[in-house]
C-alpha cells in the first residue's frame, strides 16, 4: 500500500505545480485529458477555452477589501449599459422617422453675353460667334436673406430641370429644350450654366421639380377642401380624414371597423360606407405629384451681364441638424465599443489572474496553518482525482491516508523530496 501511495504523490506533484498559477493549471488539465481510460480511444485534442468571467470569486472578500468596489462597480456599469442601450434604441427608432425641416431655397437667374455685335470692346478678343450663358443658381438662406453655411447644395434639392427656349428651331441644331435629370451619384453643385449661340434676345421657360424627401403629395381638391390643406404626406392626409370621422361620429356603431360616409366623403370617395383597411388605397386615389417651380426669364443680350432684380424663394424640405448630429453620436458610440472590448477584455484578464493568485494563497495558507489536515485532504482529493483519471483499473484505500502510521514509512522521504524538487524548481 505504501508503494502505491507513494506512487500516486510522485505522479500528482509530476501532474500540477500548484503554486504556478496558470500555466501549471493548464498543464495539469494536458495531464489529465492525455491520461487514456481503460477501452477509451485516444485522438481528442484539449482546447484551451478562453476566459470571460469577470466577477470576483465570492471568498476573496475577506482578504481582499477592495473586491466589494469592484462588485459596486460592476452594478453601476450594469446600470449604466442598460441606459446607454436603451437611449441608443430611442435613437435608432427616432432615425427611423423623417427630420426634415422647412427651408428657404433663394432661386436666381440671371445671363451673360459673349461676342454680340454691339460689343465693340469685345471685338479684338471675339471668336466671331455670337452666343449667351443662362446661369441658373440657389441656395439656402435665412429669414434676413444671409446664405446658411453647411447646407445641401442647390443640385441636391432638385429632382429635374426642363429648360424650353422660344426661338426659331431652324436657325440653330442645338434644339429648343434642354433637360436635366439628377443622376444617381456625382459631386453637387450650386448652380447651372447653358451656354448656346445666339445674336438676340431669347425668353426661356424653366421647369424645376424638386426633390421630394417628405414624400409630400398634392391633394385633390376635394380632399384638399375637406381637410384644410393642400399638400401634406399619405399618413398626414390619413391622420386628418380619420379627426374627420372621428369629430362627426362616422364610425360605425356595430361593426367599427367600417366608417358610414357622410354627404362630404361619399362625394370623394363615391361609396357609402368604407372599411377602415381601404383608407390607404382610396386616399392614394386622390394625392398627385407636387407641381413643378415653373420661371420665366428673357435671356437679354445688349448687356455683358443681366441680373434681373428679383429672386425666388421656395420652401423646401432639407434634413435636420438635429438627425444628422444623432448620426454622428451613434457612429462614435460605434466607434468607442472595439475599446470598450479591449477593456473587458484586459479586465477578464486581470480577474483570472487573481482567481489563480486565489487558488495559490489558499493552498499555502492551508499548508502553513495545519500541514497535517492539508496533507490529509489533499492526498484524499488527489487520489478521488486519480481515481476518476484511470477508471477502475486503479484503486486506493480511502482509509489508509488517515491512518498517521501511513507517512512513516519508507516511501515518506523520497515523496517529499520530489514535492520540494518541483516546488523550488
Amino acid at each position: 500500500m505504501s508503494s502505491q501511495a507513494a506512487q500516486l504523490l510522485h505522479h500528482r506533484q509530476q501532474m500540477a505545480n500548484l503554486g504556478n498559477g496558470q500555466a501549471d493549471m493548464n498543464a495539469m488539465n494536458q495531464k489529465q485529458n492525455s491520461v487514456k481510460r481503460p477501452g477509451e480511444a485516444t485522438g481528442s485534442t484539449y482546447v484551451k477555452r478562453k476566459p470571460t468571467d469577470r466577477n470576483l470569486p465570492s471568498k476573496i472578500e475577506s482578504t481582499l477589501p477592495e473586491a466589494k468596489l469592484y462588485a459596486q462597480l460592476q452594478a453601476q456599469e450594469r446600470k449604466l449599459d442598460a441606459l446607454v442601450t436603451r437611449k441608443k434604441l430611442d435613437l435608432q427608432d427616432a432615425l427611423m422617422k423623417p427630420f426634415y425641416t422647412k427651408k428657404t431655397l433663394r432661386i436666381f437667374v440671371s445671363n451673360l453675353a459673349i461676342d454680340q455685335p454691339n460689343m465693340v470692346d469685345q471685338a479684338a478678343n471675339s471668336s466671331g460667334v455670337p452666343t449667351w450663358i443662362l446661369k441658373i443658381e440657389g441656395r439656402i438662406v435665412d429669414i434676413t436673406g444671409k446664405p446658411i453655411p453647411d447646407q445641401p447644395k442647390f443640385s441636391s434639392l432638385i429632382q429635374s430641370m426642363n429648360i424650353e427656349l422660344e426661338r426659331d428651331p431652324t436657325l440653330y441644331s442645338e434644339g429648343n429644350k434642354i433637360e436635366w435629370s439628377k443622376p444617381s451619384s456625382g459631386q453637387e453643385t450650386d448652380g447651372f450654366e447653358i451656354k448656346r449661340r445666339g445674336d438676340t434676345d431669347v425668353r426661356a421657360k424653366i421647369e424645376l421639380t424638386l426633390s421630394n424627401p417628405a414624400e409630400q403629395y398634392k391633394l385633390s381638391k376635394a380632399l384638399a377642401h375637406l381637410l384644410g390643406f393642400e399638400t401634406g404626406t399619405q399618413s398626414a392626409v390619413i391622420m386628418g380624414l380619420w379627426q374627420y370621422i372621428k369629430f362627426n361620429s362616422l364610425q360605425d356603431p356595430q361593426e367599427k371597423h367600417f366608417v358610414n360616409n357622410d354627404d362630404n366623403l361619399r362625394n370623394i370617395f363615391y361609396m357609402p360606407k368604407m372599411a377602415f383597411p381601404q383608407i390607404p388605397d382610396l386616399v392614394k386615389r386622390h394625392l398627385f405629384p407636387l407641381d413643378p417651380i415653373i420661371i420665366e426669364h428673357t435671356i437679354r443680350v445688349d448687356l455683358p451681364e443681366f441680373k434681373p432684380n428679383q429672386a425666388y424663394d421656395i420652401q423646401v424640405d432639407v434634413p435636420d441638424e438635429y438627425r444628422v448630429k444623432l448620426e454622428s453620436m451613434l457612429s462614435n458610440n460605434d466607434s468607442h465599443q472595439k475599446e470598450i472590448a479591449a477593456l473587458d477584455e484586459k479586465i477578464v484578464q486581470y480577474v483570472h489572474a487573481l482567481h489563480n493568485a486565489t487558488i495559490k494563497r489558499d493552498f499555502f495558507f492551508g499548508f502553513s496553518s495545519k500541514p497535517t489536515q492539508f496533507f490529509q485532504s489533499w492526498i484524499g482529493s488527489q487520489t478521488k482525482d486519480l481515481e476518476t483519471i484511470l477508471g477502475d483499473s486503479y484503486s486506493l484505500d480511502l482509509d489508509d491516508p488517515r491512518k498517521a502510521d501511513l507517512f512513516g514509512q519508507p516511501w515518506v522521504d523520497e515523496a517529499v523530496f520530489h514535492y520540494l524538487s518541483a516546488k523550488v524548481g
